[in-house]
């Protein structure tokens, strides 16, 4: 900065508002940053203080986005099921050098 220009300061509730609404799900922060103009690291800065200090509305909402997919049709081809157990592994005992094998 420049000249008499002086750093921005916000109120508490302004930076609460700012960190509820740049850490909503499905939210960016880097695009809310960009349109509130504040750096990034201000508001990790912010919300580590707040949750420091134990101030309400510090915590990020506890909901998760959820998809909803409708049940398939008797049109649709249904997933067919996984085949039973894999059979057991074949044990092979090493080979050495010019095609020797151990004993057991």
């Amino acid at each position: 900065m420049t000249g008499t220009e002086r750093r921005q300061s916000y109120t508490p509730a302004e930076k609460e508002q700012m960190i509820e609404e740049a850490f909503r799900p499905g939210v960016l922060v880097t695009e809310v940053v960009r349109r509130l103009g504040v750096h990034e690291s201000l508001l990790y800065r912010w919300l580590g203080l707040m949750k420091a200090t134990g101030i309400a509305g510090a915590e990020p909402s506890s909901f998760v986005a959820v998809t909803i997919t409708p049940e398939p049709t008797e049109t649709e081809t249904p997933v067919a099921e996984p085949p039973g157990p894999l059979p057991p592994p074949v044990r092979r005992r090493p080979a050495l050098a010019r095609g020797l094998r151990t004993h057991r």
